[in-house]
């Protein structure tokens, strides 16, 4: 989401993506093994999260020159759990579904593009630290799907951010 500022350049306001990664639960319920054998009830972690890490370096090069970084992604599924969680197989099996087994959690790989600020909050804002600028992305993790009026909720609060960095810095009026 883009908006057009005084000296009639469009300013990105928002860039959001949505990310799934892990289907344990689902697979579990159904009874269906997973692997290389079909034997096991949770698949080691995937690698969908890379493009993420790519798609927000894009954007970095892209908003170098800007105070703000309006980038927010939700990551739901199995490998982007917060808590352990259970789920039943069609015979009545309890499965534990870890959230902090390295070969199924994937948060601290992306984490990364954040350098690790807290997850699950808005970082809109620059940070400058002795002249280095940080633009970190605000990730939104959690195993089940994310409910849209959340995600809205997160999406607005970050563009209304980026439009109070734009306007304190006379770029737009929002008058």
């Amino acid at each position: 989401m883009e908006v057009l500022d005084r000296n009639d350049c469009w300013r990105v306001v928002l860039v959001s993506e949505s990310k799934h990664q892990g289907n344990d639960i689902e697979k579990i319920k159904m009874g269906i093994k997973q692997g290389k054998n079909k034997d096991q009830d949770l698949m080691t972690a995937g690698n969908a999260i890379e493009r993420v890490h790519k798609n927000i370096l894009e954007m970095r090069n892209f908003m170098m020159d800007e105070s703000h970084f309006p980038y927010i992604v939700f990551l739901q599924g199995t490998n982007f759990a917060t808590k352990t969680h259970y789920a039943a197989t069609p015979k009545g099996r309890k499965v534990r579904i870890p959230h902090d087994a390295g070969n199924m959690n994937r948060i601290d790989r992306v984490t990364a593009s954040n350098y690790g600020m807290k997850i699950n909050t808005v970082h809109c804002r620059n940070i400058n630290l002795d002249g280095c600028r940080l633009q970190s992305a605000s990730l939104y993790f959690q195993c089940h799907p994310w409910p849209p009026k959340d995600m809205f909720e997160a999406m607005m609060k970050t563009a209304q951010t980026s439009l109070d960095v734009l306007s304190s810095s006379g770029a737009v009026s929002l008058g």
